[in-house]
């Protein structure tokens, strides 16, 4: 299932339009890659910082996936976990 149909499951926007509905779902994922992104170079050790800013901002997303895939053991609960954080905290904040 891919990021935007899981935060359409999880959130309740059933009373926004599409567009309002397509503009949150668009805004959430470039906070949770960015978020992903941070957390993923924090992890990486220093010689590796350079070749995965150069990866991050020169190459394609098939090769930016291997890249990680090699150098972060457990990428896909990354993922899972900035994700979840993310479209929790936006689903409380905006339930006040």
């Amino acid at each position: 299932m891919t990021l935007n149909k899981k935060i359409s499951s999880y959130l309740e926007m059933e009373d926004l339009s599409n567009e309002e509905q397509e503009e949150i779902k668009s805004s959430l994922e470039d906070i949770i890659v960015s978020k992903i992104i941070i957390r993923i170079a924090k992890r990486l050790p220093e010689e590796d910082k350079e070749s995965f800013f150069k990866v991050i901002f020169e190459k394609e997303s098939d090769e930016i996936g291997e890249f990680l895939k090699e150098k972060i053991d457990n990428l896909d609960e990354v993922i899972k976990e900035v994700s979840t954080e993310t479209v929790n905290k936006f689903k409380r904040e905006t339930s006040k």
